[in-house]
Parts: structure tokens; C-alpha cells; sequence
């Protein structure tokens, strides 16, 4: 029975990481956007392409376990009724990399929440009104270019770990959840 549920809940998180995943890359690309608009001379001038990207890229969705089963298991001390002590290893193997990109997104929520360049970089009030007329970047935007493109740009290499910690526990997961199949014979 714990079993049965234990691959449920790993399938949902591998589904949940497939969504994840494409998020992601989607995020990235406009964060590649946004790089290269940053870099242009041009966005000094008129700054309301770069921060609609920007925009675009704040934040990420958290990946949330399932994990009634693991949770279930734990706090009752029934991991200890897991026999085959291989599919108890790969369970607690699969919970440990959760537990990383656990870290790793509180890590990543911690920088998100930090809105003092993006708010230092761009005239928000200029910007969110119906307006045609080229808008530039605040005075400490301009003078912060370079800051503000590396911070974006650390920012993705800070997605793309993440997206391959996400990758990582899809193809964990889908080994699991076969190899309990296998070893409990469920369908």
C-alpha cells in the first residue's frame, strides 16, 4: 500500500517537474532577451522594452514535493518495514535531492525578494502610464548598467541550476517510482 502511494506521489512530482522545467526555459530565454537589451546604448533612452522583460523573469515557481508518503513513512517509523533495503535507498536518495533544490529555492527566493536595483533601475511611474514617448532609465540606472546586467545575469546561471537540480530529480523520480514498480510488482 505504501508503496502503491509512494510511486503516485513520485509520478505527480516528475509531472510537476515536467512543468517546472518548461517554465524555466522560458524564463531563461526572456532573461536572454533582456541581457542583450540591456547591453544596447539604446535602453538608456527609452527603457520600457527592458522592463517589461524584466518584468517577465521576477521570480520562479517553487517546486513543491509530494510527499504524504515519504512524510507518512518518516513520522511513523514505517521506513523501517521497507525490507528491500535497495528501494528504501532510492527513495532516501530521491528525498535527498528534493531537499536540495529545497535549499537551492530558498536560496533563489531570498535574491528574488531583493527589488532595490529594479526598483533603482527604472522610472515605475513613467512607466505605467499610457505613454509613447521614450522613457530613460533613472539617473542611478544609468549610472548602474553594468550592476544591473550582472545581477540578471547571475540570475539565470541561479535558474539554470536549478532547472538541471529539476532535471535531475525527474529522471530520479521516473527510476524510483520503475523500480519500486518492479520490485513490488505494481502496475
Amino acid at each position: 500500500e505504501y508503496m502503491h502511494s509512494i510511486v503516485e506521489d513520485i509520478n505527480a512530482d516528475v509531472e510537476q517537474t515536467d512543468k517546472l522545467m518548461i517554465e524555466m526555459n522560458n524564463r531563461i530565454v526572456k532573461i536572454d532577451s533582456l541581457l542583450i537589451t540591456l547591453a544596447l546604448d539604446d535602453t538608456k533612452k527609452d527603457s520600457k522594452k527592458a522592463f517589461r522583460l524584466w518584468l517577465m523573469t521576477l521570480g520562479f515557481q517553487d517546486f513543491v514535493q509530494n510527499d504524504r508518503t515519504i512524510q507518512q513513512l518518516k513520522s511513523s517509523g514505517s521506513l523501517r518495514l521497507i525490507r528491500n533495503k535497495a528501494v528504501s535507498d532510492k527513495i532516501m536518495e530521491y528525498d535527498q535531492t528534493v531537499r536540495a533544490i529545497s535549499v537551492t529555492q530558498s536560496n533563489m527566493n531570498s535574491i528574488a525578494a531583493n527589488t532595490t536595483l529594479f526598483n533603482q533601475t527604472f522610472d515605475f511611474i513613467a512607466l505605467n502610464k499610457p505613454n509613447t514617448k521614450p522613457i530613460p532609465l533613472t539617473e542611478i540606472g544609468q549610472k548602474m548598467t553594468n550592476e544591473t546586467y550582472a545581477s540578471r545575469f547571475f540570475w539565470r546561471i541561479n535558474l539554470v541550476g536549478l532547472r538541471r537540480r529539476l532535471e535531475l530529480l525527474n529522471k530520479k523520480g521516473k527510476e524510483v517510482a520503475a523500480f519500486v514498480k518492479q520490485e513490488y510488482h505494481i502496475k
